[in-house]
C-alpha cells in the first residue's frame, strides 16, 4: 500500500532535556512520527517551520467575536470571520459565545447551532457557550439587562430546544434562587455549568460546585 505523509521540518520541540529541531511526519491529519522521516514512505509535501514552535492548537471556550464578526450578528459570514481569525493565531477550535434574550430575538443562536461542525474555513466550531441568562444583574458587566432573567426550568427548556444539542457551557450565578436545580440539570445533560457574573459568597460558591459547577468564566 502506498503510504504518503506530509513532512514538517525544522520544528522546535521542547522536552525535559531542553529544545531541539526535529521533523514531524503527518498522515491523514495525525502526527505519526517525531524524528527523521521514514525513507520507505513517499512524501506528499514538505514544509519548513524555520525553527518555529509546533504545538497543539488552542481551544477557545469564550470568544464572542473576531475578525470583524460577532456571534450576535447571526450570520454564517460572521462565524466564518471568527473561525478564520482564530486559525491565524493558533486556535483550532472554539465555542461561539453569546447571550440569550428571554423575550427577544435569538436567531443568532440558531445560526450558530446550525453551523456547529461545518467547514467555516478555519478553526472548528465545537458548540455554544451562553453567558446567562441566569446571572446576577449586579455583576452583568457588558451583558444587557434584557439578556438576564431569574433561573427558570421553562427558559432552560427553550434554550435547550433552540441550541439543539450544541450547548456546551452555560455561565450561571449559583446564589440565585433556583440556580442549583438548573446547575444539576446542566451537569446531568453533559453541559458544563460555569461560575460567572455572580455575587456568590464562599458558601454559595461551594454549594454551586457541589451541584455541578466545574468551570469558571469570570472571577471579579
Amino acid at each position: 500500500m502506498d503510504r504518503k505523509e506530509l513532512i514538517v521540518r525544522n520544528c522546535r520541540l521542547f522536552n525535559s532535556s531542553g529544545d531541539e529541531l526535529v521533523s514531524i511526519s503527518i498522515r491523514d491529519g495525525v502526527i505519526i512520527r517525531i524524528g527523521e522521516p521514514d525513507p520507505e514512505v513517499s512524501s506528499v509535501g514538505s514544509l519548513d517551520a524555520e525553527g518555529r514552535v509546533v504545538a497543539p492548537g488552542f481551544i477557545d471556550v469564550h470568544i464572542q467575536g473576531a475578525g470583524g464578526g460577532d456571534v450576535l450578528d447571526g450570520t454564517p459570514e460572521a462565524l466564518q470571520a471568527i473561525s478564520r481569525t482564530c486559525a491565524r493565531f493558533g486556535t483550532t477550535s472554539f465555542l461561539a459565545t453569546t447571550v440569550f434574550r428571554p423575550k427577544g430575538d435569538n436567531r443568532h443562536i440558531g445560526v450558530a447551532a446550525e453551523n456547529v461542525g461545518r467547514d467555516l474555513g478555519g478553526a472548528d466550531l465545537l458548540g455554544i457557550h451562553l453567558e446567562g441568562p441566569f446571572i446576577s444583574p449586579e455583576k452583568r458587566g457588558m451583558i444587557q439587562p434584557d439578556c438576564i432573567c431569574p433561573p427558570s426550568k421553562e427558559v432552560l427548556k427553550e434554550i435547550l430546544e433552540l441550541t439543539g444539542g450544541t450547548l456546551r457551557i452555560m455561565t450561571i450565578a449559583p446564589e440565585l434562587k433556583g440556580s442549583l436545580g438548573i446547575i444539576e440539570e446542566l451537569r446531568d445533560r453533559g453541559i458544563v455549568p460555569s461560575l460567572g457574573h455572580t455575587s456568590a459568597s464562599y458558601e454559595e460558591t461551594l454549594e454551586g460546585i457541589k451541584a455541578g459547577i466545574s468551570h469558571v468564566t469570570h472571577l471579579f
